[in-house]
Order: C-alpha cells, then structure tokens, then sequence
C-alpha cells in the first residue's frame, strides 16, 4: 500500500505499536510513512523506533494478525498505483493545444493547484533554453533582473551563458556580479523563480508572441 494510507491507518495507534510496525519494513517505507505521521507523532515514533531493541514472537504475531484483518476489510492489502500527475502528463503530450489549454482552464477553477502542478511538468524552467534566440529574447524582457538572477542560482555555466547572450551586455555583467557576491538562498525561492519566468513564458505563448515547439512533436514553425 502507499505510504499516506499506512499512515492514516497507523495513526490511530499507539506510538510504540506505530514504531514496532515501522522497524519491521524498508527503510525507504518507513520514511515515507513516517513523513505522512501528524507531527507531533513523528519524533515520538522515532525516538521508540531507535529504542526497539527485541519483541516477542507473540506480540509480533498478534500485531500481524490485526493489520491483516484491518487492510482485508478496507480492500485489500495491496493496491497499484494507475494514476497520478506523470499519468496526466503522459496523456497532455498527445492532445493538440487548444484541447490542453481549454482542460486546465477549467482545472483552474475546479482546482488551481492541481492546474499550477501540471503546468509545472508540461513545461519546465529548462525547456526555456530549447527556444529559439528571438523567444528566448521576448521573454527575458518580461522579467525583472532580480527574479532572473535568483533562477540562475543553480543553472550550469552553459545555461547561464545562454542567457547572457540574450540580455543586454550591461544585464548580463550586473547579474553575474550579483551571482559572485550572492550567498546560500533557499531552494524553494529559486523555484518561484524559475516558476515565474515558465508562467511568462507560458502567457506570451497564449498571446502568440512565441510559440513553443516539440512538446507532444505536432507544432511545426513555417
């Protein structure tokens, strides 16, 4: 089973059972479930987990039998997964534009952030640099200097070159000044940015201001 269903069903436990259940799977698992744990359970579990030392075969086979009888009654004690955003993903690559935009339009009022992961995936910070110059160019100047140098921060040389060639001289030295002299910055704030500069990119592609080709192989520039 996934690792939010076991720990929606754990959680109702008492810790030292949760950490007895949780020391007998992966490693890997027991993170995952351990991450989907209300957090005031999450240390409290831990710290039993590294106490776990030897439990009796009796106990471990009362605990077996229980979860046996209790995931048999929700439905089974294994499920697949069939769906999930990649799955969306996958199936946005074989429509035409106008039927993808017209089903995250409505994703954007049935549920936004759903709309904004998908966008996400369909069209990512990187695939800014597969563009041709002149749409690289238009959407440089629609970005502020500071959003653009936070989404350099963890570019590659050859990516942030690319850049550079785009932007005016004066921008391009001033932003690799501010790059020299930047410290650490969180991850989460460099994603926003890059975030920004896709949502950019995205709405002069619905004006026609550039066209994004490749995506799903059916654009073609003439």
């Amino acid at each position: 089973m996934d690792a939010k269903t076991i720990a929606n069903f754990i959680s109702q436990e008492h810790p030292q059972t949760i950490a007895v259940i949780l020391a007998k799977l992966r490693p890997k698992q027991t993170g995952e479930i351990i991450g989907h744990l209300p957090q005031a359970l999450q240390a409290d579990v831990v710290m039993r987990i590294a106490d776990v030392d030897q439990v009796s075969p009796e106990i471990l086979a009362e605990i077996d039998d229980v979860i046996k009888r209790e995931f048999t009654s929700m439905g089974g004690v294994q499920r697949f997964k069939v769906g999930g955003v990649e799955k969306v993903v996958e199936v946005f690559s074989h429509l035409d534009r106008s039927r993808e935009k017209q089903i995250l339009d409505a994703l954007d009022v049935l549920n936004p952030p759903l709309a904004e992961i998908i966008r996400k995936h369909l069209f990512t910070f990187e695939d800014i640099f597969n563009l041709d110059e002149r749409s690289i160019q238009q959407i440089m100047r629609e970005v502020s200097t500071e959003t653009l140098t936070l989404s350099l921060k963890t570019c590659t040389d050859e990516l942030k070159e690319k850049i550079f060639r785009n932007i005016s001289s004066r921008a391009a030295d001033l932003i690799k000044e501010d790059l020299e002299v930047m410290g650490p910055v969180r991850l989460s704030d460099v994603e926003k940015a890059q975030t920004e500069i896709v949502k950019v990119a995205s709405r002069l592609e619905e004006e026609g201001k550039i066209v994004i080709v490749g995506r799903g192989g059916d654009d073609v520039l003439v």
